[in-house]
Formats: C-alpha cells, structure tokens, sequence
C-alpha cells in the first residue's frame, strides 16, 4: 500500500510543512530518536510535525510513540479543554510515561524471547516455526504486539484531517506516519501510512487501515537473513534500510518544506587491515553498498534544499561532534565513538547505554536547528532551557572523581558493542558475572556426570535414542549413508544410538544450561546496572526528566 499524496495540505496561516526522519539501526536508535524526540517536545515541535518517516528501529518507535501519544491525550481532555495553554506541559509529561513504559518492554529483551530461546517462551509458535508458513519474523510480531502495540492496526495511528475545534488539543491532525519497508520483488521501497476512511471514495478500496502494526513494523525491521521475509499484499518485504535506511524520500515526495533528520544507523568506518576470506568480503561488501546508498540519499537531501530557498533541514548522525561549538550543551568527546558503536540490537538496554544515546540525540537535534534552521527554533518555545543527566554532569558523585566516572562510562559503552548478553554482562561487571556463570554451568554438568555414572544414559539408549535414530535414520536417503560409510569412513556413519543419545543430551543440557545463565545473569544484571548508575551519578535510574 503505497502512500497516497498528503491530503491535510500545509496549515492554514501558511506555516512551513514539518518532516521527521527516523532512521533504522535497531533499539539503538529508537533510544537515539526518542532523545531527538524529547527536545522537539521541549521547543513546542513535535506537536508540528506534519509526517514521520520512519525505518527498521525508528518505525518500532514512532509507531509506538504517535499511537500512545494520541491514545494518552484523550485521557487529558477535560484538562486540556479547561486550559488550553498546558498542551506542550501535558504533552512533555506523556512524554516521561511513554518512554519509562518503552523500557519497561525493552527490558524483556525481545529479541531473546522470540530467537533465542523461543521454545520456552513460545512453546507453540516454536513448533509452528519448524514447519512452512510460520518463521521467526512471526515469533517477533508475537513479541512486539504484546509488548508495544496489543493488536492495533494501522487504523489506530493518528488521523491526518484537521479538526477546527478544541478537540484538536487532545486529537491533533497528525503527524501521518510512513512506514517505510522494502519489496523484495521489485526492490522497490514500499511505504505504510493510515490512509482517510470516512468517505465514500474510501468504500471502493481494499481496507488496507486493517493491516497490524506489528506486521508492518516488523517488515520495517526485517534484518535480511536475521528475519525472513515478512509476505505483505502479495509481495515479500524486509528492511526498509535497504533502500533508504534515514527515511529521507517520504518526506520528500509527501512536500515537506522542513526536514529534521535523525541517523542512527552506522557509518562505514576505514580499516587498516582487511581480511580476504568470503565471509569477510561480502560483509565489507554490504558496508560499502549501504555507504554508497547514504551518501546518494544525502545527496538528495542538499539537492533539494538548493531547489528554493524556502527549505531547511537539520541533519543528525551517531558520529557528530559538537566540539568546536563550546557555548552548546554536548555529549563529551570521549564517549561519541563508544555510543556511535553500541549495537543495533532487539534487545536490553543498560540505563548507562539508554541515558547516552538518548542525551546524544537531544543535544544534536538542538544545536543542529539552532544552526540550520535558525527561523523554526526562533518560532519555538527557544526559552526551554536544555536539561543535563546527573550521568554527564561534570559535579559527579561525592565518592568518586570525575576522571575516574568517566572511564568507568566508556567501559560501559565499549562492552554495549558486544552483542552477547552473558560476555556483555561479564565485560560491564567483571568477576563476580563470570562466577556466576561459572556456577550455573556447573550444575547441569554434574547431573550430566549423574546420568553418566549411574548407567542412566543406557537406559535414555533404549527408551529414546534408539526410536529417535531409527526415525532420522530412516529419512536420510540411501546414497547419503553410503557417502558416509564409504566415502567417509573415518566418521564413523551411522552414529550407533548410543552415541547419539549422549550427543542429545548433552545438546538439550547445554541449550538449557545457557537458558538459565540467562535468567540469573539478566535478573542480576539488572541489579549491578541500578548500582553502578547509582555510584556513578548518586541517584537510581529515573525517566528521563532531565
């Protein structure tokens, strides 16, 4: 369902038509947006916005964030209706509610859930998963639909028809979301938005409002060959990144005169060496399309600016720097590289890697309008002081110097590169995390050394090796077992049952042995990142009310 041309038209006192772009790179930019998203709450913007763009990690937060951010409002209408003046109040206080509930879901770590160890989570979507029609990328629909959007569909996202009376305070127009994925078929960008409904034109069209979030989002940040392709109206789609990964087109076709662009996907960075095995190469090798397809869209962006000088745009990526602007409130130079490379992950966050990203996006948006976009910010509430988390401030904690905070915040933000949870944890917390792990792999080898001791493993032999290979066997074709018989001798093929049953068990052992590891160590986790934020700043982890 592509999109259809704007049909709200620009505001009637013939204010500048507003775009936001966000783009993909998992939770690691939607924390970065929702920083960018605070600030232009701050300035009185976001109420403004026109159209969102959004791709992969900035569809999951933008569809969340417009659906509750309207759904939120109505519960203030007799607020609002009495006094009209408190809607950016209002608006910057179901700010603070929507963000503590989106980490509240980050923190069951999604991506665990559906990929990882689905069959405890998903018992039956697993199951359904090992057959045709049913794949991973449903187990992560499951898991968003729960946790972010409970069944809504495109229908629930805000209406793009402007309303005269004071019911817009609580039911603004807007912003229309685009979200953005790619057609496997054509290899085209296929855009989602909610399409009007309530005229008889409306009536002759495929209800296309029906569509689930969660299936939409989920195309949207469909990683090709983490996820399989998500089928969508007859075609297959996947990561809207692979064709515009900042989400800079939509706002271009949908006439926006402002542009705010928020990157947090990652840069190609160069290498002094390179290694030549295959995997290595295609890998370098997609790097270096998804740079080529950036600097084109970048490309565009200026292009479009130079065609009348009426358009503006402020552009934003994980790696800028603001230090030759001393007089702006900054990120310091030192953590950028660390946040730039947190990884672009479904999964937890750390209150150290949430607060940074968030507090990176918040500064850059604001000195990027201040600089680009000069008009729009003199228009805004530009009275809003800029906040500043206890985390950055150069004050510190009574028991601890400043030098020492800050190299305790980089070791953060170099173990968050690392996409293992259990060699993350034990990177962040040192010793007593891989003790813990130590001890829960313990455990489960000692009643494998039981089963083993105590002939037990003969007696799984008979009751399941035994049947279990006598199947597997029976479905391997004929040459294959000459192959390796024959061919293949020194394999020893066939395995004998017993040997397989102690492979099974050890395999199930295993798998189970790193399940619970994963539940201690997140549960623990957890607790020594509230202590560590605390040490570090001398305050617990709050929403971000800076």
């Amino acid at each position: 369902m592509a999109t259809d041309p704007e049909t709200t038209g620009d505001d009637p006192l013939g204010s500048p038509k507003m775009g936001l772009a966000l783009s993909g790179g998992g939770f690691r930019a939607s924390i970065f947006h929702l920083g960018v998203i605070r600030r232009l709450e701050e300035l009185g913007l976001m109420k403004d916005i026109a159209v969102i763009s959004a791709v992969s990690g900035g569809s999951i937060i933008a569809a969340y964030y417009v659906t509750e951010m309207e759904i939120r409002l109505r519960s203030k209408r007799d607020e609002l209706t009495k006094n009209p003046d408190l809607i950016d109040q209002v608006r910057l206080s179901v700010f603070d509610s929507i963000a503590t509930d989106f980490f509240t879901a980050l923190d069951h770590n999604l991506r665990s859930r559906a990929l990882v160890f689905s069959p405890f989570y998903h018992p039956i979507g697993f199951l359904k998963s090992l057959r045709p029609g049913y794949s991973r990328s449903d187990l992560m629909r499951a898991e968003y639909d729960y946790w972010l959007y409970r069944n809504n569909t495109l229908d629930q996202l805000p209406s793009v028809t402007k309303s005269t009376d004071n019911e817009s305070l609580y039911n603004k127009a807007g912003p229309k979301l685009i979200l953005n994925t790619t057609s496997l078929m054509t290899g085209e960008r296929r855009s989602f938005s909610r399409q009007p409904e309530s005229g008889l034109n409306d009536q002759m069209t495929v209800n296309g409002n029906a569509l689930l979030l969660s299936q939409i989002v989920g195309a949207s940040a469909c990683v090709p060959g983490l996820f399989p392709p998500v089928p969508v109206s007859g075609e297959l789609l996947v990561d809207g990144g692979v064709s515009d990964n900042q989400g800079i087109e939509a706002l271009i076709e949908n006439d926006c005169d402002i542009l705010l662009v928020s990157d947090a996907s990652g840069q190609m960075e160069q290498v002094d060496r390179q290694s030549s095995s295959t995997a290595s190469v295609v890998g370098r090798t997609m790097s270096i399309l998804q740079f080529q397809v950036r600097n084109k869209l970048l490309d565009l962006l200026i292009r479009w600016r130079e065609l009348s000088g009426n358009r503006e745009f402020a552009f934003i990526h994980l790696f800028m720097n603001l230090k030759d602007r001393p007089d702006v409130p900054r990120v310091p130079s030192e953590f950028i590289p660390g946040i730039a490379r947190i990884r672009t992950d479904l999964d937890q966050f750390s209150f150290i890697e949430r607060e940074a990203l968030m507090y990176h996006g918040y500064t850059l948006i604001d000195a990027q309008i201040a600089t680009y976009c000069p008009n729009l910010k003199t228009q805004s509430c530009a009275a809003t002081p800029m906040g500043c988390p206890r985390l950055f401030s150069e004050t510190g904690p009574q028991n601890g110097a400043v030098a020492e905070k800050r190299a305790r915040i980089k070791t953060v933000l170099k173990a968050g590169q690392q996409k293992v949870f259990l060699a993350r944890s034990i990177m962040k917390h040192g010793l007593k995390a891989l003790l813990v792990v130590i001890l829960t792999w313990l455990a489960p080898l000692g009643a494998f050394y039981f089963l083993w001791a105590n002939k037990h493993i003969d007696i799984l032999t008979e009751r399941i090796g035994m049947p279990v290979l006598g199947w597997i066997n029976g479905m391997i074709p004929d040459w294959v077992t000459f192959l390796f018989s024959e061919g293949l001798g020194f394999l020893n093929w066939p395995i004998t049952p017993h040997g397989f049953t102690v492979l099974l068990v050890l395999g199930l052992l295993t798998y189970g042995l790193l399940f619970l590891s994963y539940l201690i160590m997140r549960r623990l986790a957890r607790r020594w990142d509230i202590n560590q934020y605390r040490t570090l700043t001398g305050e617990k982890p709050l929403p971000p009310q800076w």
